[in-house]
């Protein structure tokens, strides 16, 4: 009997020893950020125009790079059923759990960032300006489709489903895209198209270009648009420069590329 014990317990820990293993090469290879937690409640990154890679390679190395930070390095391994995760002397438990990568940055809060295998839709990579634009080809209406601020391009639509999932049930968001929607008519320029706030600007072309000044705030937007046929809204808020990229309406003329 005693045998059998001992044979028994040899086999469950060549098992075990097996199983190790058998997880690192299933956790090896690429890992996208998909969305981070905090206080419990998941966020969607991408929404705000975040995004993250965790490559653990299968010679034990790893690369972390993230949205506006340096790309970090150092070893990894697997230990039962988490990643280990070591740079420098800083070493960072990863929980492994349904087909996701999760690393808690902070216990307290809550806070953890999400990854996962399936990689996030590409951003919108806006295109060069048509110089040969001519005032007519921004005739139209014109809603907006991105935001563009730092360097990141955020999906307008996906940004306000993101801060929606963030508010208590019932909170009414304010209506972005038809509070910024344009309508061009030669020079004459209608923010707000349809909203109670709507205004119409006196604007100014030349160098293939619409500048609109709002004398009551002070706000200068630079109209151009794209060889992809976009119309890019540049302007500066508080000191930040910003560009918002817009889409013509399925009831406008298409816009020449």
């Amino acid at each position: 009997p005693e045998m059998k014990k001992l044979i028994s317990l040899i086999l469950i820990l060549c098992m075990a020893c097996m199983l190790i293993p058998a997880m690192a090469e299933d956790v090896a290879g690429e890992w996208y950020l998909k969305s981070m937690s905090y206080g419990g409640q998941a966020m969607d990154v991408t929404g705000f125009g975040m995004s993250g890679t965790l490559n653990l390679k299968e010679d034990g190395t790893f690369t972390m790079a993230m949205t506006g930070s340096e790309e970090s390095t150092g070893t990894w391994k697997a230990d039962g059923d988490k990643v280990q995760l070591t740079m420098g002397t800083e070493t960072v438990d990863v929980t492994v759990a349904d087909g996701t990568l999760s690393i808690t940055m902070d216990e307290a809060s809550g806070t953890a960032m999400i990854f996962s295998r399936e990689a996030p839709a590409a951003a919108y990579e806006p295109a060069e300006m048509n110089a040969d634009a001519k005032l007519e080809d921004f005739t139209g209406t014109w809603g907006i489709s991105y935001i563009g601020m730092n360097g990141i391009v955020v999906d307008l639509n996906a940004f306000i489903q993101s801060i929606a999932a963030m508010m208590p049930e019932g909170t009414e968001l304010p209506d972005i895209a038809s509070a910024m929607a344009l309508k061009i008519d030669g020079t004459k320029v209608i923010v707000g198209e349809g909203t109670e706030e709507a205004k119409t600007i006196e604007a100014t072309f030349a160098d293939g270009k619409m500048t609109v000044k709002d004398e009551e705030s002070g706000t200068v937007i630079t109209l151009s648009l794209l060889q992809d046929g976009y119309l890019a809204m540049d302007t500066e808020v508080n000191g930040q420069a910003g560009t918002l990229y817009c889409a013509p309406a399925a009831a406008a003329e298409q816009p020449a590329a």
